[in-house]
């Protein structure tokens, strides 16, 4: 309790009382780590003045030598008081929805930068206004940067800079070495990992247990991570899956998913990004044909695809729900060729 009284005090000093910041950096979740780090990283060559926020008490890059003198956790309750009063030249952020919710922009910040931490696309899977109140988008993809000018033209909303970043995720799965990783299971089975997205029909929600069972019951090894905010709010589920199949099954938590991705020999998804990065490593992926994850109704009045569902067939195969009983016999066919 003193530690965070005191962590909140200097934090006041430095909104209210110091001259403004040059940038601020916002994380409102440790699965938004790497990208905030990769961009930290960058900065910090460069002579300004930078203070970096936080809501997890997990939070990773606090710890970080470079950063952890200007870092300071603000909370869930107490970060809309900070992050509304803010007084700096930039604020850059992975918080998506920017004035629709708790975050507000503050009089007395000049730019707001958004910078994505995903590779879907930006109409479906996200709110319709999401980024509209942006300054600046830092986009992971060029499809990601033409769907917002795609929107800006049909809703006549003031244009905002856009600039084509790349990805974190994808240049650090590239450069990490096999030999780096950590092994999981000490048999010789197929490892399958399965990795859900943050959606209210995912597969956790509605076909864990029986995909559990087939892989299981057919010798397969099954690394299981589900998404950091569906654990948050229901670790008991995901550790009551751990203790009921404890044989050949790993319930992986950890900070980046670059261990899973190395240790497995095929992905199962439904809906989320994360099958997007593991498709760099061109191994195969099976999608389960759960309901889409749609968070904008009118997302087809862009004149795009959303990415993740057209790029679903080029690198993976889609099965039905009914069809979830050929699925051992599918990853067997997939690992063999």
């Amino acid at each position: 309790m003193i530690k965070y009284l005191k962590n909140y005090f200097l934090l006041l000093k430095y909104i209210f009382f110091f001259k403004k910041k040059d940038i601020v950096f916002y994380s409102d979740g440790i699965e938004n780590d790497q990208h905030i780090l990769d961009l930290l990283k960058r900065i910090n060559k460069i002579d300004i003045n930078v203070i970096y926020l936080f809501s997890s008490v997990n939070d990773r890059i606090s710890k970080e030598n470079f950063i952890k003198k200007n870092s300071f956790f603000i909370g869930k309750n107490l970060r809309i008081i900070f992050l509304n009063l803010l007084n700096a030249n930039i604020v850059i952020t992975t918080a998506n929805d920017l004035n629709l919710f708790f975050i507000k922009k503050s009089p007395f910040v000049k730019k707001y930068i958004y910078t994505f931490h995903s590779l879907i696309s930006t109409h479906m899977g996200y709110l319709e206004e999401s980024f509209d109140y942006y300054d600046i988008v830092l986009c992971s993809s060029n499809y990601q940067l033409r769907e917002i000018e795609n929107r800006e033209k049909i809703y006549s909303i003031p244009k905002k800079e856009k600039l084509e970043l790349g990805y974190a995720n994808l240049i650090n799965i590239e450069n990490i070495k096999k030999n780096k990783i950590k092994q999981i299971f000490s048999n010789l089975n197929h490892t399958i990992l399965i990795a859900p997205s943050w959606s209210k029909n995912g597969i956790d929600d509605v076909c864990i247990s029986k995909i559990l069972n087939l892989l299981i019951s057919n010798n397969f090894n099954v690394i299981f991570r589900p998404h950091s905010s569906k654990y948050k709010m229901n670790k008991k589920f995901y550790h009551m899956l751990q203790y009921q199949y404890k044989k050949n099954f790993y319930l992986d938590l950890e900070f980046n998913s670059y261990n899973c991705f190395f240790q497995s020999s095929l992905m199962i998804a439904d809906w989320g990004g994360v099958s997007l990065e593991y498709s760099v490593l061109n191994k195969p992926i099976i999608y389960i044909d759960t309901m889409p994850k749609i968070r904008n109704e009118n997302y087809k009045k862009i004149n795009f695809i959303p990415f993740e569902i057209k790029i679903r067939n080029e690198i993976g195969i889609v099965i039905k729900l009914e069809d979830i009983d050929k699925l051992p016999k599918n990853c067997l066919n997939l690992i063999s060729n």
